[in-house]
């Protein structure tokens, strides 16, 4: 059929008609009310139309009316008879199931050839859509390289799974955006794969790596790197890339991530990479030119079954006006004027059952989540206090996320401990009384927890403004098909995800919210691939570049070479490390400074401190880090105040401190309690934070405000403080201070034992096993207690573990605390290998 209809052509055509007051009606009359029949005509006749008619966009229109009228009116027939065509079966086998009547009982031969028609639909228990399924074929049925895009909710999940059930007895990878997705991943494959056995271990950290012929290997970009870095033989059969619009960014993780997969294809040109992302729009922009010759093969679904409702509300503090953004049309309507000074109390008015509330700063977050619970009733429920008492035992009485979920209010960042966060998320999920969770941009890399209706009370993400991917990627995360088609709690009503953006007390003066709604929610607005990253850019593009990014460019490449020489052909004027300090710099991605350039002083400072090796003391390995690599002759791209503080003798003896807690395997418990004994004992009062909770500065040169008086501080705002600022401190000396740990490490320089501490928390081999596996500390010591013997064993070898199940039954009866009982339960589920 002829493209006689487009969006546009339709909203001049419907301008002077009586169309846009009916359906402007549709979707803004609050209270019930009855449609005529000459109203309905019109309608459905439009919706018709625009089906059958237009392009990608007006049938997606067409969908939204028969959507909507049937969610008004709570009569399904006619939405029925449009999925049943369409293939929406989700929906048609859920209309079927909760409103059963005439149009769905009849036994006629037409029924019957309907009902097992749907049945080519059905997937273990539930019902996927044509394009779902089309995905499905395409992965089970195409061999090499190949990108799959579709939307969040789509089962690209499921689909990693059965590749991986495909290639038994291969060396299979699952790339994945964060370390906190690790565990989360390991779960689901090992929940689902069939025939554990054969695929032989799951790795999850570069060292469980021992020469096997065949793993699945679970990993960050930078744990990737690392284990190809400690094994210069390995290859790998297939890789599949989670997230992988990641790559089109400009950042150093996206450099890394196309480093690995360049040295992936060198080092064997059959392996198969496969792309999984939920925004693409030329599947051939994520081909990185020194490892892909020809075009991708590609599938891409704009099957959609949900269609948004997007709210601009408008607080002025005075009174609030809340507008219907239409991403069809383009306009914005206004639905109604509310008489409510704050966003908060603007959350709670316009909240359902569940609600997911976005912002930028952890600051504000915890901030607007106390606000939340100042005005919520408390809860009653005895297992919600269980999980506070539980959450007091392993942190601290005084967290203030205890408070808040005692009110049905969560908060969840990056900087809280890793396991209270998964705790959260499943506290969410599993509790009706909890009704509010809020968020920082931790929810865009890929935590999956039901919610129907999201707020975006900050509309940036860092320093600039969410980008169109980012916007749909949180609007992804509300109204799941699982919550949807859930045949207990699942409702059609959501299938019209409720999104409220605010312009309020946490945007930026200068925020246009209504110009960001129109560019990352219109419907026909032109979307482009932002291809930054240098590495896959194609030689005209490169011709084109500027001085200044042929300079990056070279050292992009630079790095690369060093740690994989030959991994890129016909460039010229690349500098190579001519010292094993240079070279070991590369291989553990040092890049605050330039390596070339610095090399020379790097190795006279190496020859001096090796003269007191081997490290065997925190003070003695922070003091060689500050020597060979602080030391004032080195020269820093941009000046890094975190790390460069470690030239000051304070915070030599802050961090280690810090490591020789990590040495001991500390609990968070005790690390708050000497924390607090630290602060109390500084002579000078004005503590370090960092620019995310500073609120002065301490010299007259500072550019932020850096510190805290933290004299001024109540018990319970230092306790909190401390425990956000342990985490921060943790992941400053995973992320950073790590990298320089190992190149002293690689070069003899520290005792084996001492080193094995310092990484792990212990030298014991069963304990380091249970580590590497992705338990935490505290779990892992009570794990190894003598009366556990019976019902776990690690094999030291091979690095495996079985947990008999039994396990969690007596862990309960010692009465051991519910989080470290919910972190054992998340591992049994993954366990099951070697039996």
């Amino acid at each position: 059929m002829p493209n006689d209809i487009t969006i546009r052509k339709f909203k001049k055509d419907i301008r002077n008609t009586s169309f846009l007051e009916l359906y402007k009606s549709l979707f803004l009359d609050n209270s019930a009310r009855t449609w005529n029949s000459q109203e309905i005509s019109v309608i459905f006749k439009l919706a018709i139309m625009l089906i059958n008619y237009g392009d990608e966009i007006t049938y997606k229109l067409g969908y939204r009316l028969i959507l909507r009228y049937c969610n008004a009116v709570k009569d399904y027939s006619i939405l029925y008879d449009f999925t049943i065509a369409n293939d929406y079966i989700p929906i048609s086998k859920f209309i079927e199931t909760q409103y059963l009547n005439s149009y769905t009982k009849d036994d006629t031969f037409n029924s019957l050839i309907l009902s097992a028609y749907k049945e080519n639909f059905r997937k273990d228990d539930i019902y996927i859509t044509k394009g779902q399924k089309h995905l499905i074929d395409f992965s089970n049925n195409t061999e090499g390289d190949f990108v799959i895009v579709a939307p969040t909710s789509y089962g690209k999940s499921d689909i990693i799974i059965n590749m991986i059930n495909k290639y038994i007895n291969k060396k299979i990878c699952i790339i994945v955006p964060t370390k906190a997705l690790l565990s989360q991943t390991k779960k689901r494959v090992l929940s689902k794969i069939n025939q554990i056995n054969k695929f032989g271990k799951v790795i999850i950290h570069p060292d469980m790596y021992n020469g096997d012929d065949k793993f699945i290997a679970i990993l960050t970009q930078e744990r990737l790197l690392r284990l190809l870095q400690k094994n210069q033989d390995l290859s790998l059969d297939v890789v599949l890339v989670d997230e992988a619009h990641s790559l089109l960014e400009s950042t150093s993780r996206s450099n890394l991530l196309a480093y690995v997969l360049i040295i992936l294809k060198k080092r064997n040109i059959n392996v198969d990479i496969r792309y999984f992302t939920p925004f693409l729009i030329d599947p051939d922009n994520l081909k990185i030119p020194y490892i892909n010759s020809t075009k991708f093969k590609s599938i891409k679904t704009n099957e959609s079954l949900k269609v948004e409702n997007y709210y601009f509300v408008e607080n002025n503090k005075v009174d609030t006006n809340i507008y219907l953004y239409d991403q069809f049309l383009d306009e914005f309507f206004l639905k109604q004027k509310i008489d409510l000074g704050t966003d908060v109390e603007l959350v709670e008015h316009l909240s359902g059952n569940k609600n997911i509330i976005y912002l930028n700063k952890t600051k504000k977050l915890e901030y607007v989540a106390s606000k939340i619970s100042d005005i919520q009733g408390l809860i009653e429920n005895d297992e919600i206090n269980k999980i506070c008492e539980n959450i007091a035992d392993y942190i601290n009485k005084d967290y203030k996320l205890i408070k808040c979920l005692k009110k049905g209010v969560l908060y969840h960042h990056g900087v809280m401990p890793d396991l209270i966060r998964s705790y959260v998320e499943n506290v969410f999920a599993k509790f009706d009384d909890v009704k509010y969770v809020v968020t920082s941009s931790t929810l865009l890399e890929g935590v999956n927890i039901p919610a129907e209706r999201l707020f975006i009370l900050d509309n940036r993400k860092g320093l600039s403004n969410l980008t169109e991917s980012q916007f749909k990627n949180l609007v992804g995360r509300v109204c799941r098909f699982k919550d949807i088609f859930d045949k207990e709690k699942g409702s059609l009503q959501l299938l019209e995800p409720s999104i409220y953006i605010f312009k309020g007390e946490y945007t930026s003066n200068r925020a246009n919210i209504s110009d960001f709604i129109q560019k990352c929610a219109k419907e026909d607005r032109i979307i482009k691939d932002n291809k930054e990253n240098l590495l896959l850019q194609n030689e005209d593009e490169i011709k084109n570049f500027s001085e200044e990014e042929k300079e990056d460019f070279i050292r992009v490449v630079e790095c690369l070479e060093n740690i994989e020489p030959n991994s890129v052909k016909g460039i010229n004027s690349i500098n190579y490390a001519k010292t094993r300090i240079g070279k070991l710099c590369y291989l553990n991605n040092i890049t605050e400074f330039d390596i070339i350039s610095n090399e020379d002083s790097l190795n006279d400072s190496l020859h001096n401190a090796a003269l007191k090796t081997p490290f065997t003391t925190t003070d003695t390995l922070i003091s060689a880090i500050v020597s060979i690599f602080l030391n004032e002759n080195v020269e820093f791209k941009k000046r890094d105040e975190n790390l460069l503080r470690l030239r000051h003798k304070d915070a030599q003896n802050f961090y280690s401190m810090m490591l020789s807690w990590r040495a001991e395997g500390s609990s968070y418990k005790m690390m708050i309690s000497r924390f607090l004994g630290y602060w109390k004992k500084a002579e000078d009062k004005t503590i370090y934070v960092g620019r995310r909770w500073g609120e002065i500065k301490r010299n007259d040169d500072d550019f932020y405000e850096l510190y805290v008086d933290i004299s001024s501080k109540t018990k319970e705002e230092k306790i909190n403080l401390a425990i956000l600022r342990i985490k921060e401190e943790q992941d400053f000396v995973d992320n950073s201070l790590m990298k320089f740990i190992e190149v002293i490490n690689d070069l003899g320089m520290i005792e084996k034992t001492f080193y094995e501490q310092i990484k792990y928390g212990s030298d014991d081999p069963y304990m380091i096993i249970l580590l590497k596996n992705g338990f935490s500390i505290e779990l892992a010591k009570y794990i190894l207690e003598k009366e556990f013997n019976s019902y776990v064993n690690i094999d030291i070898k091979s690095e495996t573990i079985n947990i008999e199940p039994q396990i969690i039954s007596r862990i309960k009866n010692m009465n051991i605390n519910g989080i470290l009982a919910f972190e054992l339960e998340y591992h049994i589920s993954t366990f099951k290998q070697g039996k």
